[in-house]
């Protein structure tokens, strides 16, 4: 973080805490509102292109890998006169990324909807599966689902 406690003293003048220091809270409010903080390209963002519904948009951004999970998926039906091929073909993994994804809010626009769809990089087709609001900041998970 980049700031200084001269930076804060206009607002703070008399200040709610002894010698006029912001609170965390305020800290992190001003480097979210001033654009020095992680959303800086400079820092750990970095700008994608993402797609909510008919809304496109290059947005800076940070996109981290959570978790995978390995599925096994089967298709049904009978196995009994199949070849071994059709068996190993009907019984292909299936796996499921899990992502975070840290937004501004005020760059991203209306928050998404659980298990809406959205596209990132033209290439990544992920679903919301939480989507939280602090500090003017959305925290989504994204699951993502390859075959």
């Amino acid at each position: 973080m980049s700031w200084h406690p001269g930076a804060f003293a206009p607002r703070l003048h008399g200040g709610e805490l002894p010698g006029g220091f912001p609170t965390l809270k305020e800290m992190i409010a001003h480097d979210v509102g001033s654009g020095r903080d992680f959303f800086s390209l400079e820092g750990f963002a970095v700008v994608r292109d993402i797609k909510v519904g008919d809304t496109h948009k290059q947005i800076p951004c940070v996109l981290t890998k959570r978790s995978v999970q390995e599925f096994q998926r089967s298709v049904s039906g009978r196995t009994l006169g199949r070849s071994a091929l059709d068996v190993e073909r009907s019984q292909s993994k299936v796996y499921t990324d899990h992502w975070e994804l840290l937004v501004r809010v005020a760059d991203f626009g209306p928050r998404p909807a659980h298990k809406a769809k959205i596209l990132i990089d033209r290439t990544r087709k992920m679903e919301v599966q939480s989507c939280q609001e602090d500090y003017g900041v959305y925290y989504m998970v994204l699951e993502e689902t390859k075959v």
